[in-house]
């Protein structure tokens, strides 16, 4: 049987069209956003909130990227989710922001569609 793995893709910067600002991502909002994703996924593909999953957290650097990956995901026709955040004190307006990706993929499927994008790491807070 081939493990499934979940792949979650965090932006470290958002882009708000309204403001045309950029907003960074604190390492606890990334944290939360992939908790939100990954929660959200499981739940939409039925799956047992305390089946152990192995979970590979990605980031890249922008919405812009961030929407490539989500591009990439849909093409590839597995399991995934999106997650938008609102937060009006942090981004600046009231809209929904695309904060995050998940997928549910197999070890080879995963390794192949997710190459060259760096795992997460709490760098900048």
């Amino acid at each position: 049987m081939i493990e499934k793995r979940l792949y979650v893709i965090l932006s470290a910067t958002l882009y708000v069209p309204e403001t045309k600002q950029t907003v960074p991502m604190s390492c606890g909002r990334l944290f939360a956003q992939a908790i939100h994703v990954g929660s959200k996924i499981k739940q939409h593909e039925g799956l047992d909130p305390d089946l152990e999953t192995t979970t590979i957290v990605l980031k890249v650097k922008n919405s812009k990227e961030l929407d490539a990956v989500l591009d990439k995901v849909k093409k590839a026709g597995i399991p995934w989710q999106t997650f938008l955040d609102t937060n009006a004190e942090v981004y600046g307006t009231e809209a929904a922001l695309l904060t995050a990706v998940a997928a549910l993929c197999s070890r080879k499927k995963g390794k192949s569609l997710f190459f060259g994008i760096d795992s997460w790491k709490c760098d900048n807070d």
